[in-house]
């Protein structure tokens, strides 16, 4: 999962709904002056394993180390998918 989120979110509760995920990958949602920093999300997910952050969202799929069959799953905000859409 790479999430990046807005600040007035209920950040606990939403990571709470991903229970049993491989991976999470907090990020900056670049171009969203409300948005949460990735490291400050990252923190707010102290009760789940396996958290990392990357400064964006490309940075973050580089760092996700994927197998055959494995997905990512970009959440969070919708902001983030419009992220995903401009590297192309």
């Amino acid at each position: 999962v790479i999430i990046g989120m807005m600040a007035n979110k209920d950040h606990e509760k939403y990571i709470s709904y991903f229970k049993g995920i491989s991976s999470i990958t907090t990020i900056d949602l670049k171009t969203q002056p409300n948005s949460i920093s990735g490291k400050d999300l990252k923190k707010k997910f102290k009760s789940v394993s396996n958290v990392q952050y990357q400064p964006d969202v490309k940075q973050a799929i580089k760092s996700i180390d994927l197998k055959e069959g494995d997905l990512i799953l970009i959440t969070g905000s919708l902001y983030g998918g419009a992220e995903i859409l401009n590297l192309n």
